[in-house]
């Protein structure tokens, strides 16, 4: 949500989608000039069963939802391997990309979808 977001809509819409991520739900709220944002998510455990919570901001004040599963996570993770990894799961890959501003630009990761926001 973006605009007139809330925290409590958020968490309701995250809610709703409890049936495909079963393993947990998560929620970023903030406030700036024109408004506000809300990200809800519902997990589903692939790769980092414990760690992976999300929305899971990075050192850089990027944010991120995503949905889906980077299958050659372990390549790109090897790429950025100065990055300050603090899961082993694939999501934090894109932060770690993102960080490099190669987000758009990296040809090489492969995605099962390619749906995701950061903030």
């Amino acid at each position: 949500m973006l605009g007139n977001a809330n925290q409590e809509t958020a968490l309701a819409m995250s809610a709703c989608l409890s049936h495909r991520g079963p393993d947990g739900r998560g929620r970023f709220y903030d406030e700036f000039e024109h408004g506000a944002v809300a990200f809800g998510h519902a997990r589903l455990s692939i790769v980092d069963l414990e760690g992976s919570s999300q929305p899971i901001g990075s050192d850089h004040g990027a944010v991120l939802v995503q949905n889906g599963e980077i299958y050659n996570h372990s390549k790109l993770r090897s790429r950025y391997n100065a990055y300050p990894w603090r899961t082993s799961g694939d999501s934090e890959t894109i932060l770690a990309v993102h960080r490099k501003a190669m987000l758009s630009a990296e040809s090489s990761s492969y995605n099962q979808f390619a749906d995701h926001a950061k903030w």
